[in-house]
């Protein structure tokens, strides 16, 4: 699920995401 949510977002969401997740 999350991996998923990750690969939908553009890279700049995905490094945000991942620090807010993290």
């Amino acid at each position: 699920m999350r991996g998923s949510k990750m690969k939908r977002l553009p890279n700049r969401a995905l490094q945000v995401t991942k620090g807010i997740k993290d």
